[in-house]
């Protein structure tokens, strides 16, 4: 009897062993994997989650209607504007794109979370997406589902998703305790490129400068769509099909190759445009949008700068017009020049609600290109009597070297006090640098903007809202520096949407040799000065995003100036 007790209390010991090691493999392991792992300090991974859900709250905002969805990796998110391409069609327009890193199937879920019947979706995929390896998943995809979708694990087959939950190196677990604290207690993260400055479609806004001119695209490596990509592609055509939703290819405007991989080159996008004719779905056909001189770039062969992304897009309208059967009404000949590399506020969207000029890059060099043109055939198109017009500054700068004048067409220019009647639920971040003296501004201005510029201390930060944040009155002044920080811990953000990070910098005049950088928005510089003026940035808190931003020197603040080139000799 004592030993069939023995036994049985033994079996039973076992079966509790096995059960507890089976609660915590199946059950507990898992649960404390989905807790912890996250890679919240990883600039790519925090770059891509709030840019993100910025994008869904766009496409949210398009509550009603056929919509135009840009889906696709970052060169759709630098180098396409979803607010020119909805005033050239007349179509609501969402710049989905993200980061060409997170992979195919990352990106076709984004346009399956977002789509909806009668939308239109452009993909505007990379080299990388149509590759005949096969595109598992990757690093930044690991990322960025661990850190903020973890639902998005359940979607991939029972082996990989076995290898996420169990495969995880111990130091993973560790580390993520660290960055899970740093999350609570609200530390910005710098996350290379700006999400609070984008456009309220989801565009690219930010003022990246200049770099250096990016390598040319390895465009010969492509050889058709790879099985998998071609897997993945036609069962989203027929997921959209099947709702009533349209597609359409494009190929994105890259660095052209060199002379000796144009064979190749011309061979992959063959290879692209056949597979979207075989499935039935139209591709643009842009020729010479395929390969671009590298100054329309700024930091990688993906990247347009804010003259690339013009001409891209108005090229994109054209071809997408003929598609859609709305086709981009052309102008008299206009032809319109673009040069920044930067961007300026409120210079996108020039003569966007008009024909549509032909737009064209100019430069000092000849660039071989038909989208870019030469101070001399300036010159030659004013002989010729076309009208030619530009407002980007670096333009009048050239044509006068050249002998060639211009003179001022349109401006526009605002006041603070039209700032604050323009935009009323909003939060508006102040900021005096080099001891500017702001009392000139405070014409018609109401209260605490008033107070705030009269105020003696020309070192002075505040942020005040309008509207439904009217109740938010902070500021801070003194002779001497003057910083204003609201962490994103701060109480009255439980009343936004996107809680954020702000940090404002007053500083006094003659301080040398300091970085200056007035207004920070999640650790963004959003306006970056170091002469005497007044930084000002306009927040939605409803969409995580600074919609006006600008820097006043005198009463009135210049956005833009619309010139026209006159008959000059060279």
């Amino acid at each position: 009897m004592e030993s069939e007790y023995s036994n049985s209390q033994l079996r039973r010991f076992v079966l509790i062993w096995i059960a507890l090691v089976a609660l915590v493999v199946m059950v507990i392991f898992p649960g404390l994997t989905f807790l912890l792992l996250n890679w919240a300090d990883d600039p790519s991974a925090r770059w891509v989650e709030e840019m993100w859900t910025r994008k869904v709250r766009a496409a949210q905002l398009c509550s009603s209607g056929p919509r135009l969805l840009i889906a696709g990796g970052s060169s759709g998110h630098f180098s396409v504007d979803a607010e020119l391409l909805e005033a050239r069609l007349g179509i609501p327009t969402i710049n989905l794109a993200t980061h060409a890193g997170l992979g195919l199937r990352y990106l076709l879920e984004d346009v399956r979370q977002v789509a909806r019947n009668g939308d239109t979706v452009l993909l505007h995929l990379e080299r990388q997406h149509y590759g005949s390896k096969i595109m598992g998943w990757t690093e930044l995809e690991r990322k960025v589902v661990w850190t903020s979708n973890p639902s998005r694990l359940f979607q991939l087959p029972p082996g990989e998703l076995l290898r996420q939950l169990y495969g995880n190196p111990l130091s993973d677990y560790a580390n993520s305790v660290t960055r899970l604290d740093r999350r609570l207690h609200g530390d910005p993260v710098s996350a290379g490129y700006s999400f609070v400055t984008m456009g309220p479609r989801g565009d690219f806004r930010d003022t990246v400068p200049f770099r250096k001119i990016p390598d040319p695209a390895q465009l010969g490596k492509i050889d058709g769509p790879g099985k998998e990509a071609t897997a993945r592609l036609r069962d989203f055509f027929k997921w959209c099909a099947k709702r009533g939703i349209h597609v359409v290819g494009a190929s994105p405007g890259v660095v052209r190759v060199l002379p000796e991989d144009q064979v190749g080159a011309r061979r992959a996008f063959e290879s692209i445009r056949a597979f979207y004719e075989r499935n039935k779905v139209p591709i643009l056909e842009s020729p010479e949008l395929f390969q671009l001189p590298a100054e329309l770039f700024f930091d990688t062969a993906h990247h347009a700068n804010a003259a690339g992304r013009r001409l891209i897009t108005e090229v994109i309208a054209k071809g997408l017009g003929s598609v859609l059967g709305r086709p981009v009404k052309q102008g008299d000949g206009t032809v319109f020049l673009v040069a920044s590399k930067s961007g300026g506020t409120g210079r996108e969207l020039l003569l966007s609600k008009s024909e549509a000029p032909l737009c064209r890059f100019i430069s000092k060099d000849d660039l071989h290109h038909p989208l870019c043109v030469t101070p001399e055939d300036v010159s030659r198109l004013i002989e010729q009597k076309q009208r030619v017009l530009f407002a980007d500054p670096e333009i009048g700068v050239l044509l006068d070297k050249s002998g060639i004048a211009s003179t001022a067409l349109e401006a526009k220019s605002s006041t603070l006090k039209e700032w604050v009647e323009a935009y009323p639920d909003h939060l508006f971040a102040l900021a005096s640098v080099a001891g500017f003296d702001t009392a000139p501004l405070n014409s018609g201005l109401p209260e605490p903007f008033r107070t705030f510029v009269l105020d003696q201390n020309r070192c002075k930060a505040a942020l005040f809202g309008t509207g439904r944040y009217s109740t938010l009155k902070l500021c801070r002044s003194s002779k001497e520096k003057v910083e204003l920080h609201l962490p994103i811990s701060e109480k009255w953000y439980s009343r936004t949407r996107f809680p954020m990070d702000l940090l404002l910098e007053a500083t006094p005049a003659g301080l040398s040799g300091a970085e200056i950088r007035p207004i920070r928005v999640m650790n963004d510089s959003v306006v970056n000065r170091d002469d005497p003026g007044l930084a000002v940035a306009v927040i939605d808190p409803e969409c995580g995003l600074v919609v006006k931003r600008g820097f006043f020197k005198g009463i009135t603040l210049v956005e833009w100036e619309l010139r026209q080139v006159q008959p000059g000799a060279l």
